[in-house]
């Protein structure tokens, strides 16, 4: 086991972090999970996850072919550790830095956009996201009920567009691209 573990931290990342998408540090979540600090858990995946608890559930744990632990027994179950982060730990308030002045124009509602527009604001711009539907998320209300709730993901894509001006059932065809063009200092295509 000593050996396995020292491959894992020979000044790389481990393997379970080399192959998240997201690159989110599985070994500092494990640490302060293994010392009952929730909080501190749902810090340090939330530094890389956006929309935690979203993120957490459907997750496909690519970590899970690349975990040492799968020879000795079974690899470690990440997006479940992850889930009790969400559930247990209580979230910090995310910094906000002075605004830019600088607009920008989100297109599409669905988790692309929705990470988009959130993380724009966080970094000062003053960000308008439209929406053709009625409501935001996408292909995400295609996800069974049980695996991530209604009521779940609407409170983590209100929170995470509270600082953004959302348009519902505002579809942008090439006329209005065209003019958000010129409207806007830049343009996300969701």
């Amino acid at each position: 086991l000593r050996n396995l573990e020292a491959r894992c931290i020979q000044e790389h990342a481990p393997p379970c972090t080399a192959v998240c998408p997201l690159h989110v540090d599985v070994r500092g979540v494990l640490s302060a999970l293994a010392r009952d600090d929730f909080d501190r858990a749902l810090a340090l995946a939330s530094r890389r996850l956006p929309l935690p608890g979203i993120i957490a559930r459907i997750c496909e744990q690519p970590c899970r072919d690349a975990c040492h632990r799968r020879d000795l027994g079974g690899a470690l179950a990440i997006a479940a550790l992850e889930r009790a982060c969400v559930d247990f730990g209580k979230p910090r308030p995310r910094p906000r830095v002075p605004r830019r002045g600088k607009r920008i124009a989100v297109v599409g509602g669905g988790l692309s956009g929705t990470i988009a527009a959130s993380d724009l604001a966080l970094k000062g711009y003053s960000v308008t996201l439209y929406e053709a539907s009625e409501r935001l998320g996408g292909s995400l209300w295609n996800v069974d009920q049980n695996v991530l709730p209604r009521d779940l993901l609407t409170a983590e894509l209100n929170a995470a567009l509270r600082d953004v001006e959302v348009l519902l059932n505002t579809p942008v065809d090439g006329a209005a691209l065209a003019d958000l063009c010129g409207e806007y200092d830049a343009l996300y295509l969701g």
